[in-house]
């Protein structure tokens, strides 16, 4: 699967004070369709190959902290457009539908969905022994999900494992 999501600095318009907006680009079935990230940087503090702010701007005071959003939002995309694919059901979409599940939805990309479309292209390909790791993995956070059926992406994080695998 070629890359369908990817950051960009949107030079198409440019903000106050020669700032551009930073966005996910959506490429799919065709079409290009861009999400903002609320964040904006001149251009030539912009580095396109690795997607990425570069040292020395003074108008984004905290470089790392942004870059660690850029990406994490490039993240939460590529997993919902992977958990798709795994599914089967990333090709029955839309561009725009597509669209809406990046920029609404990445809160609620079922984790158990994800894990359940790497097992079904497990078996699919014969190789079992991993299907049931990851059937384990999915079966001991459904068993800790503490009333709740399914974990969201959103939901695991460092105090969630703390919590599980500590007390």
């Amino acid at each position: 699967m070629a890359s369908i999501v990817i950051l960009m600095l949107d030079r198409r318009r440019e903000k106050k004070g020669g700032l551009y907006s930073i966005c996910l680009v959506i490429n799919f079935k065709g079409s290009r369709s861009y999400i903002n990230l609320k964040r904006s940087i001149a251009s030539e503090f912009w580095d396109q190959a690795n997607g990425k702010v570069l040292k020395g701007t003074k108008v984004v005071s905290f470089i790392t902290s942004v870059n660690e959003y850029i990406h994490g939002k490039l993240t939460d995309a590529q997993r919902i457009v992977t958990g798709l694919d795994l599914a089967g059901e990333l090709d029955q979409l839309s561009h725009a539908e597509l669209k809406s599940r990046i920029a609404n939805k990445s809160k609620k990309a079922s984790f158990s969905k994800y894990l359940e479309g790497i097992v079904s292209d497990y078996k699919k390909h014969g190789n079992d022994g991993q299907a049931r790791i990851y059937e384990g993995v999915k079966n001991f956070l459904i068993k800790y999900a503490e009333g709740e059926k399914d974990y969201k992406f959103d939901d695991i994080n460092y105090k969630l494992l703390t919590r599980i695998f500590i007390s």
